[in-house]
C-alpha cells in the first residue's frame, strides 16, 4: 500500500510474512518496491510494524531498493520493525544501508 503524507516521503505498509515459499508474497513484495523507485524517488518510508516474518529473499529486494535509494542520494527507513525483522536486518549489516526506526 502506497500512501503520500504531506511533506513526508513515500510510505509503504508491509504485513503477514514475506518469504519465497509464498511465491505471490515474493513477487509482490518486490513490485511494490520496484514501483517506488520507478520515477526519481529518493526517499522511502517503508512501516514494518506488521510484518511478521521476512526471508533472504524479502530481505535482498528491501537491500536492493535501499542501495538504489543510496546511489540517488536518498535513503530507506524501516519504521518499527519486529524483533526477528530487526535482529535479522542488524545481523547482515543491513543497517548500514537502511535506517531503523521503532
Amino acid at each position: 500500500m502506497r500512501r503520500y503524507l504531506p511533506g513526508i516521503r513515500p510510505l509503504v505498509t508491509l504485513s503477514g510474512e514475506a518469504d519465497i515459499i509464498i511465491i505471490t508474497t515474493a513477487a509482490r513484495l518486490s513490485e511494490l518496491v520496484t514501483a517506488q523507485l520507478s520515477g526519481e524517488t529518493r526517499y522511502l518510508s517503508i512501516d514494518a510494524a506488521e510484518l511478521t516474518y521476512a526471508d533472504s529473499m524479502a530481505i535482498h529486494v528491501l537491500l536492493m531498493a535501499a542501495k538504489t535509494l543510496k546511489e540517488r542520494g536518498g535513503s530507506m527507513v524501516l519504521l518499527r520493525p519486529q524483533g526477528s525483522v530487526a535482529r535479522m536486518l542488524e545481523l547482515i549489516g543491513a543497517t548500514e544501508l537502511i535506517t531503523i526506526r521503532g
